[in-house]
């Protein structure tokens, strides 16, 4: 029988975070059996992204269709950029057989499948659930005629019918997301977790740092200087912890407050720049606590990857992480809740135990193998259906 077409879309593939993650393990999971083609915009390297990735993809086993980013485009104007990619999924949906949007709602001009990974594409919301810009992001991301100019650019630029997204197959990445989406859309979605990479060692406990973790991008949503002021209030109770912070460090106002709050504590807090690959395993893996600080986090890969390294790992009591930590023990509304739950935790080894054993269970929950096996049924399912 001839192999089915499957045209994988995400809008770029070069920045190692989270979302390139899925586009890397769909095609991982459907290689075999189909026909795989990556539509993207920029640079590829499948290298990179295997190393990144922990994928195995090859040149001979995916084709790729990429289209060049303007220059004025390359780092922002986000909204405007898409435009290009949007118009050329439309043109050549009717090529494949199906269509995969890894990061977000798209119109393919014909049913398809998109993945939501985050709620960015509709700036209300955004706005709503998470109000934590600094500077001048802070101002052109405000509700303004001028955001509202933009955003309408951006839209016509598109073109197509701007409700077309909503013939799609939805898949959410939290049953908060999944919760989100039908409040705003009244649109049923189906949850499949984001693949979490990474064969952690077992660490005996006591061989680990009594230091905290965190690992991410260095941006205002994660509220880095919240995490910095709950640690320093742990250690003023006695707890002798130290505190890492993995992620690249920008050059912009946020990154410069963060780095100058860090210098003023030196002999505890330790700026580390991006890990990847073994030398994150090995990171997390030394270390017995891990924390997050995003509020309305969607799902929150690097909660994820701190559990599957054996971190006892707190986190904001809203968004995607909760599921992650699935207890109320994990979870804080604000820094006083975080600082007592840190301190009852940390002086306990009956509930480090317990908590231990605890999230070793959760973490089975997001394997890359899991992800495959729920991503290759539904794209069988999806070909039934059409067929």
């Amino acid at each position: 029988m001839k192999r089915k077409r499957i045209g994988i879309v995400h809008p770029r593939m070069t920045g190692f975070g989270g979302s390139e993650l899925r586009p890397c393990w769909i095609a991982e999971s459907l290689k075999k059996d189909f026909n795989i083609t990556f539509i993207t915009m920029g640079d590829v390297d499948l290298d990179k992204l295997n190393a990144y990735s922990g994928s195995e993809i090859s040149r001979e086993q995916v084709d790729i269709l990429s289209i060049p980013i303007p220059a004025v485009f390359k780092n922002r104007f986000d909204a405007l950029r898409a435009y290009q990619l949007s118009r050329l999924c439309r043109k050549i949906a009717g090529q494949f057989d199906v269509m995969i949007s890894t990061y977000n709602l798209m119109d393919f001009g014909r049913r398809g499948i998109q993945f939501i990974a985050d709620l960015s594409f509709n700036d209300n919301v955004r706005r709503e659930l998470d109000s934590s810009d600094h500077g001048l992001r802070k101002w052109f991301y405000r509700s303004s005629a001028l955001r509202r100019m933009y955003l309408g650019l951006g839209r016509r630029m598109n073109g197509g019918n701007p409700d077309a997204w909503k013939m799609n197959v939805t898949i959410a990445n939290s049953v908060w997301t999944q919760k989100v989406f039908h409040e705003r859309y009244h649109i049923k979605s189906q949850v499949i977790y984001p693949p979490v990479p990474g064969k952690f060692p077992e660490v005996d406990w006591k061989r680990r740092e009594d230091g905290f973790v965190y690992i991410g991008r260095i941006s205002p949503e994660k509220r880095i200087e919240e995490l910095v002021h709950i640690l320093d209030r742990v250690r003023n109770k006695g707890m002798n912890i130290h505190f890492h912070i993995y992620g690249k460090l920008g050059n912009n106002y946020y990154a410069r407050k963060i780095q100058q709050l860090c210098e003023k504590k030196r002999d505890w807090i330790f700026l580390e720049g991006v890990v990847m690959g073994d030398q994150k395993i090995r990171a997390l893996s030394q270390h017995k606590y891990g924390i997050s600080g995003r509020r309305a986090e969607p799902f929150g890969i690097s909660v994820a990857e701190m559990i599957k390294a054996g971190c006892i790992t707190w986190v904001p009591d809203a968004g995607g992480q909760v599921e992650i930590v699935n207890t109320t023990e994990l979870t804080y509304n604000d820094v006083e809740e975080a600082v007592h739950k840190i301190e009852l935790i940390l002086g306990s080894s009956a509930l480090q135990l317990k908590l231990r054993k605890h999230l070793i269970i959760q973490s089975k929950r997001f394997s890359v193998e899991k992800f495959m096996q729920e991503v290759y049924a539904l794209v069988r399912k999806f070909f039934r259906a059409t067929s």
